[in-house]
């Protein structure tokens, strides 16, 4: 009877994790999501492949590089933006609900490597991690990174255990995934080889072609693509590793640049930018690591090649890293923390361990828009609005759009998806100088029609202003530019 009680205790804990997770990544999620250039890109191919059953086989440009990824996260879109009937809020809960799954995830790895306990305190602080949780707040490829590795990791832990063949297939499938996510996830899968190699397991050889036939169907698209276009991507790829100078290896900036990456993951992500609080956790880290010597060699494996090859790969990258780079790595901080804090707790200064804990969660739960009162940015209202205004007026005419905001996003792609939704087309955003129409969304004050020289504006010719709406709320505006009579 106790240990029922015990068991009933510990589901109704996690599934208080679980709620609270999904309470701080769906709270206001559509006031709250980001919605720019990158996700109104996404959310026009996709709803061209809805609309219009124009099928992609690539995905997102990258930011460095002349690189695109596979389409894995167009299709994983899909489904949540046609249930939201085009509403772009739709793949941002897909995105938010992936995130709560995650934390179900690091529960059941923490309990399959370290026990019951250690899953838990790990499920607990990446529930209420306030980095984490931006990161699972709106619609972007690289966002469900952490689920699909999570993913990967205990279907990896599975097959090893039972050798069932759909773990294997989970496996390949989720690693197809991942390399379509952010080329950085070609570390993660470089990781999962070297535990297969060091696990020594006796899987068949058929069970692992099945995780290699699985991994390769969910890249087809992407493949097929490139055997069509003789394998561009793939040029431009080999191109990238041998001239830019984004990647490379000086020996002094190596290990200080491996030396951030290790360093961020828990002063960002746990101790939330806290100094101290990322010092002691760092400390706690290698003395829940070196607490595994003689006790648990898998776990111990494990978590030292997924720290050590994510961190020495991701440090050959010589460019700024973001924390979304990251994304493979995102679970490791947690689980170390967690182990060291179960270890803590278990000798004579255990109340340092409830602290600690304490805390973690209290730091990052001060630092949600919930506690903080920061107001949600609007964005998916504000480009809605305005692109019906554009829609309204210029349906059935030739016209085009271009944005002039801090952004950058010269080419309005937020504001073009609603703009195309509401039954008006735009002209290709090449097209710019053959137009009789401009309208021009000026997110930055003070700045007139002269001094705007971006290029989709300069190439539209000499023009004038002959119609102008002024938003309120968001004090943006709206320019209807025309060719100046006699000019074309």
């Amino acid at each position: 009877m106790g240990a029922n009680a015990s068991k009933r205790k510990r589901i109704a804990l996690l599934i208080l994790i679980i709620l609270a997770a999904s309470f701080f990544r769906l709270y206001q999620i559509r006031g709250y999501a980001i919605f720019l250039g990158d996700e109104g890109r996404d959310a026009l191919v996709v709803k061209r492949m809805i609309v219009d059953r124009d099928l992609t086989l690539l995905g997102p440009r990258t930011s460095v590089g002349d690189l695109y990824l596979g389409p894995a996260y167009y299709y994983l879109m899909t489904l949540p933006l046609w249930l939201s009937r085009l509403d772009p809020v739709g793949p941002a809960i897909m995105v938010a609900l992936l995130g709560v799954a995650t934390v179900f995830l690091i529960y059941l790895i923490g309990q399959a490597l370290f026990g019951l306990s250690t899953g838990l305190v790990a499920a607990s602080l990446y529930a209420v991690s306030q980095p984490i949780i931006e990161h699972t707040r709106f619609s972007w490829n690289p966002n469900p990174m952490p689920f699909f590795t999570g993913l990967s990791i205990y279907a990896f832990l599975r097959l090893i255990k039972n050798q069932k063949r759909i773990w294997a297939f989970i496996l390949g499938a989720c690693l197809g995934v991942c390399l379509q996510l952010h080329y950085l996830g070609s570390i993660f899968i470089l990781m999962i080889i070297l535990l297969w190699v060091f696990s020594r397991s006796q899987i068949p050889r058929r069970t692992w072609l099945l995780a290699l036939g699985a991994f390769l169907l969910v890249l087809s698209p992407f493949i097929l693509f490139e055997f069509r276009h003789n394998f561009v991507v793939t040029r431009s790829f080999r191109r990238f590793i041998k001239e830019d100078d984004k990647l490379g290896f000086n020996l002094g900036s190596y290990f200080k640049r491996a030396g951030f990456v290790f360093w961020r993951l828990f002063s960002h992500f746990l101790a939330v930018d806290q100094r101290w609080l990322a010092l002691v956790l760092v400390i706690g880290a290698f003395f829940g690591f070196f607490s595994l010597v003689g006790k648990n060699k898998s776990g111990r494996r494990l978590m030292f090649i997924w720290l050590a090859v994510g961190v020495s790969g991701a440090a050959f990258y010589t460019g700024d890293i973001h924390d979304h780079y990251l994304g493979f790595l995102f679970l490791v901080p947690f689980l170390l923390t967690a182990l060291f804090l179960e270890r803590l707790k278990k000798t004579k200064f255990g109340f340092l361990a409830v602290l600690l804990f304490l805390g973690i969660f209290a730091k990052n739960l001060l630092n949600l828009d919930i506690f903080v009162g920061r107001a949600p940015n609007n964005q998916i209202r504000r480009a809605k609005e305005i692109g019906e205004i554009i829609a309204q007026d210029a349906r059935g005419s030739r016209f085009n759009l271009a944005l002039v905001s801090p952004t950058n996003d010269f080419r309005a792609m937020n504001y073009r998806y609603f703009v195309e939704i509401n039954d008006a087309q735009p002209e290709h955003y090449d097209n710019y100088s053959e137009l009789e129409t401009l309208y021009v969304i000026v997110e930055q004050e003070g700045i007139p029609l002269t001094d705007m020289t971006a290029w989709e504006i300069a190439s539209f010719g000499d023009s004038e202003t002959i119609a102008e709406w002024q938003l309120e709320e968001s004090g943006f505006k709206i320019l209807k530019l025309g060719k100046r009579p006699g000019k074309k």
